[in-house]
C-alpha cells in the first residue's frame, strides 16, 4: 500500500475543505487584488475595525510601497458592509472616506467618497489566489470563518433543583389567636355615704304694709289755705302806674 499517495490525498482534501469554508465567509478579511491589477491589499482586523496593508506589488521597482497601510478604521454597518473608514490613493497620496461591501465569495466593492456618497467612485477588487507571492515574506492565508457554536443542550438532570426556603412562623391572627394572660386590675373599695337630706325650711312670711289713708281736713281749713295761696300769689305780682316823668311800681293787692 502506498502511504505517501494516501497522505497526499488527505492533505488535498483538507486544503479543499479549508478553502471552501474560507470562501463561504462574507467578511472582507483576506487578500484582494485591486482594480488596477498592480497590487494586492490584505484586509484584517485592527481592534474593533478593519484595516488594509499592501502585501503584493506587480512591479518590483515599487517594492518600497510594501506594507503601506491604505485602508483604516472601517466599521461594520448593516449586512456585509463596513463604512466610515478611510482609504489612501497611492497616486497622489490623498485620503478619502471608504465603504467596503462583499459581493459573493470572491469580489469586494470598494467605494471612495468625499463627505457624501453623491460624489463617490466605486471599484471592484478580486480575491487573490492562494499561491500569490507576498512581498512581506508571509504566506497567503485565507481566514476561515469560525463554525457556529451549537446551542446548549439542557437535560432534565442538569436542571438545578429549586429548594424553597423553610416557612417563617407567623403570629396567629384572628379569632383563634391565643390571648395574652390577663392581669386583674386592683379593685378599690368604694365607700358610699348617704347624701344629707335637705333641711325643711319654714315658709317665709311676707308682711305687706299699706300706707294709711290721710284723714280729710276740715272744709274751713281748706278754704283758708286756698285764700292764703291766692294772697301770696297776688302779693308776688307788681302793678305799675305811669305818671308824668315817673313810673311807680306797687303790689297789686296794696289797695
Amino acid at each position: 500500500m502506498n502511504f505517501s499517495s494516501t497522505f497526499a490525498r488527505i492533505a488535498a482534501l483538507a486544503a479543499g475543505l479549508t478553502a471552501t469554508a474560507a470562501f463561504a465567509s462574507p467578511e472582507p478579511k483576506g487578500v484582494w487584488i485591486d482594480h488596477t491589477g498592480r497590487g494586492a491589499v490584505e484586509i484584517a482586523e485592527c481592534g474593533a475595525s478593519l484595516c488594509g496593508h499592501v502585501v503584493w506589488i506587480k512591479d518590483s521597482k515599487n517594492k518600497s510601497a510594501c506594507r503601506t497601510q491604505i485602508i483604516g478604521n472601517a466599521k461594520p454597518f448593516g449586512t456585509n458592509t463596513w463604512d466610515r473608514g478611510w482609504i489612501l490613493d497611492p497616486d497622489d497620496n490623498s485620503k478619502y472616506s471608504v465603504e467596503l461591501k462583499t459581493i459573493g465569495q470572491d469580489r469586494l466593492r470598494v467605494t471612495g467618497y468625499m463627505g457624501s456618497k453623491l460624489f463617490s467612485e466605486t471599484f471592484t477588487w478580486k480575491r487573490a489566489p492562494l499561491d500569490l507571492k507576498r512581498c512581506d515574506g508571509k504566506e497567503n492565508v485565507v481566514p476561515v470563518a469560525a463554525p457556529p457554536s451549537p446551542p446548549p443542550v439542557v437535560t432534565p438532570d442538569a436542571t438545578p433543583e429549586i429548594v424553597a426556603p423553610p416557612p417563617v412562623p407567623r403570629p396567629a391572627i384572628g379569632p383563634y389567636a391565643p390571648l395574652p394572660p390577663s392581669v386583674p386590675a386592683p379593685q378599690r373599695e368604694a365607700s358610699i355615704s348617704p347624701a344629707p337630706a335637705p333641711e325643711a325650711s319654714a315658709p317665709e312670711v311676707v308682711s305687706e304694709t299699706r300706707p294709711e289713708a290721710a284723714e280729710p281736713a276740715p272744709r274751713t281749713e281748706r278754704r283758708a289755705q286756698r285764700e292764703g295761696r291766692a294772697k301770696r300769689k297776688s302779693a308776688s305780682r307788681e302793678c305799675t302806674l305811669d305818671l308824668p316823668y315817673i313810673t311807680v311800681k306797687y303790689p297789686c293787692d296794696a289797695f
